[in-house]
Formats: C-alpha cells, structure tokens, sequence
C-alpha cells in the first residue's frame, strides 16, 4: 500500500509541476508577445528618427546655403557701403559746391571763371554718371 501512496504523491507533484510549467509558460508567451510589440514600436520609432534625421541634415544643409548667400550679400552691401561714401559722393559734393559758387557768383559782372566751373561740373557730373553706372552693374551681378 506504501507504494499506492507513494505513486499517488508523484502523480500529483508531477501534476502540480506540469500546472506550474503551463502557467509559466503562458506567462513566458505573454512576455514575449508583449516584447515582440515593444520591438516593432521601437523599429517603427526608430525609422520615425532616421527620416527626421535626414529631414534635418536637408534643412541644414539649406540653412548653410542661405547663410552664405546672406553673407555674400552682405559683403555686396559693404562694398556698396563704401563706393557710395567714396565714389558717388565725392563728385555729389563737388556738383554741390559748384552749383553753390556759379549760383553765388553768377550775379557779378565779368564773371571770368565761369567756364572753369562749369568744366569742373560737367567733369563730376560724368564722374557721378560712371559711378552710379558702375554701381548699378555691381548690384546686378
């Protein structure tokens, strides 16, 4: 009879472990569908980052374009800056002051420099003539 109970013990621990092994492995099949799902987000998110990554060097790359035509631009601005301040007032101030002594000593009898002056005038006013040509060529470069 001993051995009745004895085999009746092992049927139930071996019982007992098949129910232990079953319910560990729908545990073990729930972690792994659950990993599984975790794999594909991370794919998924994964891909998301490696288009916004090449969306972003794109953009960087345009943003470098853009700045250096924005620096090529502002040197044009600075060198016209300069040729302004340098060739087209120069001849502006000289017509100015031209206009201010004809106009000034137009009144007196025998003006006897009024053709130098005039001279003069019709030099920076070719001189300012040059410039803003010269100028309008630049910009439209």
């Amino acid at each position: 009879m001993a051995g009745k109970f004895e085999d009746k013990v092992n049927v139930d621990e071996v019982r007992i472990q098949l129910e232990t092994e079953a319910q560990r492995n729908k545990e073990l099949e729930r972690l792994n569908t659950q990993l599984k799902a975790q794999k594909q987000m991370l794919y998924k998110i994964i891909q998301e980052l490696y288009e916004k990554e090449k969306e972003n060097l794109l953009k960087s790359e345009e943003l470098v374009a853009q700045k250096e035509e924005i620096e090529l631009q502002n040197q044009k601005l600075l060198e016209y800056a300069f040729y302004n301040a340098h060739k087209v007032r120069g001849p502006l101030a000289r017509i100015l002051g031209l206009v201010y002594l004809l106009k000034r000593e137009a009144d007196n009898i025998g003006f006897v420099d009024k053709d130098r002056y005039l001279e003069k005038l019709s030099e920076s006013a070719n001189e300012l003539d040059i410039a803003v040509r010269e100028m309008s060529h630049f910009l439209d470069e």
